[in-house]
């Protein structure tokens, strides 16, 4: 934890990943920005690789992520399994992952946000659940 404000923060949300007549917000991105803290990770459905991106100041890891719960793979990408978690309670599971982010720092390719955009792909979710 930290116990000053943030360096940075921004936020942005909408209605995400659909084309349809919804119109009710299903995604809300908050970054508090601590320079000394673990790095800002994105899993991206639609993303065609894996990069990171400057936006407003901050660098962003954007993870393309094709299906399953985000902790999992996020869990994976950083090689962590269930010993380390093992006994936890929820907020030390969080501190766990976090304590691993400190030092996670993929070889990625810097893109701009603007050539970032231009590696979105279509995504289709599977079909799932009564027919």
């Amino acid at each position: 934890g930290h116990d000053r404000l943030p360096d940075k923060a921004w936020s942005a949300g909408g209605r995400i990943g659909y084309d349809d007549d919804g119109n009710t917000p299903n995604t809300q991105v908050i970054v508090l920005d601590y320079t000394d803290g673990a790095p800002v990770i994105f899993y991206v459905e639609n993303l065609g690789q894996s990069l990171y991106t400057e936006l407003d100041g901050m660098t962003l890891q954007l993870q393309a992520h094709e299906e399953g719960a985000v902790w999992n793979t996020l869990a994976d990408d950083l090689r962590l399994d269930k010993e380390d978690f093992k006994g936890q309670s929820a907020e030390d599971k969080v501190l766990t992952v976090y304590a691993a982010l400190r030092d996670y720092r993929p070889k990625l390719e810097t893109l701009s946000y603007e050539a970032a955009l231009g590696c979105t792909v279509a995504h289709r979710r599977e079909a799932r659940g009564p027919i």
